[in-house]
């Protein structure tokens, strides 16, 4: 057995048995294996959390008269989310049952005996601990709380003290299936540090033996892809699992807020043994907020040791592990297109291009470059662009005329809405404003002209796929406009026909910035797949030669990873309000859908006919956009950058 099994044996004899994981440890193999009584425990655990469902179908039924209209319906949604959450987790453990079977295999039952040996020997003799062991004990904390508050102040009732057993139940589950979580990130950030302490002495030395470099880069790279690959594999496993707790956690804490804010209205009124049930059930309700913390605080450390590894892949230049550690990194050879060399058109030419100065203009980028020069520049007109824009932009009077005929429900999505948009050109000129110099180095050092890269083509994929997207954007330009200025000839007024005006420029405004993200996510991807064609194309040529070009390699390998960097912190701040706007956007879709199949007819109050109901409905799908333009670049660009 293991090191990492006898540690979390318990543990995962927990898991097993709420089938929050689908396997046991069979100590004859000596690895994890999915048997009967795991497959047995699945319609046990789906049927018995599918009893809760009941359960609180019956509390809510008995609470309708005692309890507050707004109370009542945060904690019916609490309690449908939590019934749900355990039997979600079940299927999700019951899908990727064959994924949770490796990734535990990997991490836990294989013992790196040489792994742990060399980083010892390289660290001094000290052995890397572990400091993650389960914290069972918290479980059982939590349970005496539950016990205690149950029989002290919940009293005879049975259906309340079984509401509180289910709580504690689901509680449980999900501190077991967070624990597990995080004894596989704690194991790999384990192996990250051992890692490190492989590499470091071989990076500081100056006469290491060759054999001995030779070995150790050997070992680093073997054991960096293997764990890194099981990082994916926990995102497989865990993911959807970890965001349902969370949104789990954010309704309780929601709830618990509001049953603290009634109770201190009538603070006054209230018995002694009222006020210490109130305080009691806040106590306890802050178990949730530790799982939360905990969550963050494991996912942050894990991140931050595999950057600090990350670094040590970069240790190439004038050593011998230089080529050895290049030589075998897996590489994919890639499609011989010298005859398109570069994007059409090039990158020196996608800045300056007629979307560019409208993209200056706008003031999404705070430079523009000169007919008469070539970097990019910072221009006193892109600074007083930018007052004039969001004055223009954040201009509500049309919208006040529409409000007032709106019932109470359709009045708070409108004002959500009328928010999220009016936020989205001030987060957007604010960020360009703050980082204007940084996003002048980026773009200066992105779209400039390269050509040792540009030598070495452009997958053809890529140039369609730059094509597809091009025309994309200018479908969805005009289709936009043609539809802002359809909804000017319909209505009559010049303050109705503002409204339409306003929501036009607001919507082409965010494209034009996610067309800049676009243009720059890509421009990592074409120069990371230049990158891997120009070290497949001189990978087996002379090792003078072979040496020459690693250093060029390395070189602008690091030069793209800090421009990954710069996107994230200068670029990416005014997505997450275009996030927010695309979400509530298709929240206001789903609405109308499910109004329209429940009645069978749209409202007659806001739609005159069904063409106009699927007309309005279309330009609410089409912030979908945001994600078709987002997504899949940052997708293709971590993985070329892996």
């Amino acid at each position: 057995m293991s090191p990492m099994v006898t540690r979390y044996r318990l543990l995962l004899l927990l898991a097993a048995g709420l089938f929050l994981i689908p396997c046991r440890y069979n100590r004859r193999n000596e690895s994890f294996e999915i048997s009967r009584w795991n497959l047995a425990a699945f319609p046990l655990t789906f049927l018995g959390f599918g009893a809760t469902i009941w359960l609180n179908v019956t509390a809510v039924g008995a609470s309708v008269n005692l309890l507050p209209a707004v109370y009542l319906a945060a904690l019916t949604i609490l309690l449908a989310v939590g019934s749900l959450l355990m039997i979600s987790v079940s299927l999700n453990t019951f899908y990727h049952r064959a994924t949770f079977v490796r990734l535990l295999n990997t991490l836990l039952a294989q013992e790196e005996t040489t792994l742990e040996c060399l980083a010892m020997r390289r660290n001094g003799g000290k052995q890397i601990p572990v400091t993650h062991d389960g914290n069972l004990w918290i479980l059982i904390v939590t349970a005496i709380l539950y016990i205690f508050y149950t029989l002290t102040f919940v009293g005879p009732d049975m259906i309340m003290c079984l509401m509180n057993g289910a709580i504690w139940l689901r509680y449980s589950g999900m501190f077991l299936l967070v624990e597990v979580f995080r004894a596989c990130l704690r194991t790999i950030d384990v192996r990250m540090k051992q890692l490190k302490a492989l590499v470091m002495p071989i990076e500081q030395s100056t006469n290491a033996p060759e054999q001995q470099i030779e070995t150790n880069v050997l070992i680093f790279v073997e054991k960096y892809q293997l764990y890194y690959e099981q990082i994916d594999l926990i995102n497989r496993c865990f993911s959807v699992p970890l965001l349902l707790i969370i949104l789990l956690i954010l309704m309780d804490r929601t709830v618990a807020v509001y049953d603290l804010y009634m109770n201190l209205e009538h603070l006054t009124h209230m018995t002694a043994t009222e006020v210490c049930a109130l305080s009691w059930r806040q106590m306890v309700e802050m178990i949730y907020l530790g799982l939360l913390i905990q969550i963050a605080i494991t996912c942050e450390s894990t991140t931050v040791q595999q950057r600090s590894t990350d670094k040590y892949c970069l240790v190439v230049e004038s050593r011998t592990i230089c080529l050895t550690f290049r030589a075998h990194i897996g590489v994919v050879k890639v499609e011989d297109t010298r005859k398109n060399v570069g994007l059409h058109p090039p990158p020196s030419t996608l800045v300056a291009s007629p979307i560019s100065h409208l993209l200056s203009t706008l003031q999404l980028r705070p430079h523009e470059r000169p007919f008469h020069a070539n970097p990019l520049k910072l221009r006193t007109r892109n600074r007083r662009a930018s007052g004039i824009l969001w004055l223009f932009l954040s201009r509500f009077f049309p919208q006040n005329h529409f409000l007032a005929g709106l019932d109470s429900f359709m009045l708070g999505i409108v004002i959500i809405e009328l928010l999220t948009m009016a936020l989205v050109p001030l987060c957007t000129v604010l960020n360009s404003c703050v980082h204007r110099s940084q996003v002048q180095k980026l773009l200066n050092v992105l779209f400039a002209d390269d050509w040792m890269l540009d030598s070495c083509g452009t997958s053809t994929q890529l140039t369609r796929s730059a094509n597809v997207y091009k025309w994309y954007i200018r479908i969805l330009w005009v289709a936009a406009t043609i539809n802002g200025c359809f909804k000017c000839l319909l209505v009559e007024g010049i303050v109705y026909k503002l409204f339409p005006v306003f929501m036009t420029v607001r919507y082409l405004y965010m494209l034009s910035y996610l067309y800049l993200y676009h243009l720059c996510v890509t421009m990592i991807v074409v120069r990371m797949t230049q990158l891997r064609a120009m070290f497949y194309q001189h990978y087996r040529q002379d090792p003078s030669i072979s040496a020459r070009y690693i250093g060029h390699f390395v070189e602008r390998f690091e030069r793209y990873t800090v421009l990954i960097e710069q996107i994230n912190s200068c670029l990416s701040p005014p997505l997450l309000v275009m996030y927010l706007m695309c979400l509530s956007e298709l929240t206001f879709f789903i609405f109308e859908c499910f109004l329209l199949l429940t009645v069978g007819r749209p409202d007659t109050k806001y739609y005159g006919d069904i063409g106009e109901w699927l007309f309005s409905q279309f330009w609410q799908a089409i912030y979908g956009s945001i994600l078709l333009l987002t997504i899949p670049c940052c997708e293709r660009a971590k993985n070329e950058y892996e």
